[in-house]
């Protein structure tokens, strides 16, 4: 019972710090690109800032992330809530709305390309030095964290690309639609929960089949020190 708390509590201390700012940087550049454009809404709420509190959903930040530990799946990630947008607000509607889909999944991947390369490198060169003992130890779970992080921050980015409502894909490709289109496409949202759970239920094969190129060739770029040292 000890060993399988300390397990879980280990493995929450390596994933929580990726998918905490994965989701906040996610949610902070929807907003603020949409500020960009025109719409003060996320602004107005408060919600352009890193502090990770005002952007906490109860079961996306917390409840999905731990049924995920508990059942010990391979897959963990997790949601904050989403800033609110306004679209009328935009300058330009369509590119405006193309912007804002894009913006979270490209803050995931910098999140990935930085974290993975910058601390990637620094934590396996001070692991040369601190290879024994409590600081060998420590610069163990780093390097997990670490890597707990690129990996978390790809998926996240991968996921909310897929042109479902409400994903951000669906607004990149809302905005190449008709209005009367869109709006059609759009009315798809009060299911695409459930469709998206049932892809994962169903066709999980399928989707991993798609995705493992994408995810891979992410991962490689976010770990470039690898063929370095």
């Amino acid at each position: 019972m000890i060993d399988g708390l300390t397990h879980l509590i280990l493995r929450a201390v390596i994933i929580l710090p990726g998918l905490i700012l994965g989701v906040v940087l996610h949610e902070v550049a929807h907003g603020y690109v949409a500020y960009r454009f025109g719409d003060p809404t996320a602004k107005n709420m408060g919600r352009l800032t890193l502090n990770p509190i005002p952007h906490l959903d109860l079961f996306g930040s917390v409840i999905l992330p731990l049924l995920l530990l508990l059942s010990g799946s391979r897959i963990l990630f997790g949601m904050a809530k989403p800033v609110p947008i306004n679209p009328y607000f935009f300058r330009d509607f369509r590119r405006g709305l193309r912007y804002v889909g894009l913006a979270g999944p490209l803050a995931n991947i910098l999140v990935a390309l930085i974290v993975g390369n910058v601390l990637g490198l620094a934590i396996n060169i001070l692991a040369n030095f601190s290879n024994l003992g409590l600081a060998g130890q420590i610069m163990n779970i780093l390097y997990q964290v670490t890597i707990a992080a690129v990996s978390i921050n790809i998926f996240l980015a991968i996921f909310n690309l897929i042109p479902i409502p409400p994903l951000d894909g669906s607004r990149i490709v809302a905005s190449f639609l008709s209005y009367r289109d869109m709006e059609r496409y759009f009315s798809v949202e009060r299911y695409g929960i459930l469709i998206i759970f049932g892809l994962f239920f169903f066709f999980s094969p399928i989707f991993w089949a798609i995705v493992s190129p994408f995810f891979n060739l992410l991962f490689t770029a976010s770990t470039l020190w690898r063929f370095l040292l």
